[in-house]
């Protein structure tokens, strides 16, 4: 955090709990290793519904960007309400259950240390990165999901969920192996139910014969 832009003291705000990256991907692992394909179906519908009929000059900068937020943010919205209620027009951000934390989709940039929202500064945007509130009773940790997308903006390279305090990246949980592992698991499941119902059959034809 560069003190030269800060324009209030964020020590007299309280400071908020400190996120246990086990613990957020266990408790939220549905949301996490879905999200994923999520956003890989929202650079489909990126290239196939506006880049492919818009001219590289017509294109405004944030045009891509604006589109997956868009599109995550109607995913999200469809396969989690329950973690939208929160949400408002100004900034769509997510409730973890249970009063757990607050989870803000992001492009994500990377840096030293893994990746980082980028933002342009303003107070409330200061007070998100640094992990601070101005409420009491809000203590909950600042998550931040999102995608690292390729240079040209037309395909995601990485999805992640970070938390950072400050300049300090705390730990970073890659999503894409999280939904592999969880994929690799459900097969594994189920060849392991159809090897048991093979042998059970094995064993009731002998007893058959």
């Amino acid at each position: 955090m560069n003190k030269n832009y800060t324009l209030f003291n964020l020590d007299e705000l309280e400071k908020r709990k400190t996120s246990n990256q086990q613990e957020f991907e266990d408790k939220n692992f549905h949301l996490l290793t879905a999200l994923p394909d999520m956003v890989k179906r929202s650079f489909e519908r990126l290239n196939k519904e506006i880049l492919a009929i818009t001219e590289i000059v017509s294109r405004e900068k944030n045009l891509s960007a604006d589109a997956i937020s868009g599109y995550l943010k109607g995913e999200l919205i469809k396969a989690f309400p329950e973690y939208c209620g929160e949400a408002t027009p100004s900034r769509f951000k997510l409730k973890s259950p249970n009063n757990g934390e607050w989870i803000y989709v992001k492009k994500l940039f990377k840096c030293k240390g893994g990746y980082t929202p980028k933002n342009g500064y303003s107070k409330n945007n200061e007070k998100i990165y640094n992990q601070r509130s101005d409420e009491p009773a809000d203590i909950s940790p600042n998550i931040f999901i999102g995608y690292v997308a390729n240079d040209e903006m037309t395909d995601a390279i990485g999805v992640f969920a970070i938390c950072k305090d400050g300049d300090e990246i705390k730990w970073v949980s890659d999503l894409s192996s999280l939904a592999a592992k969880q994929k690799t698991t459900m097969v594994m499941e189920v060849v392991k139910k159809e090897t048991k119902l093979k042998d059970g059959l094995l064993k009731l034809k002998k007893k058959v014969n």
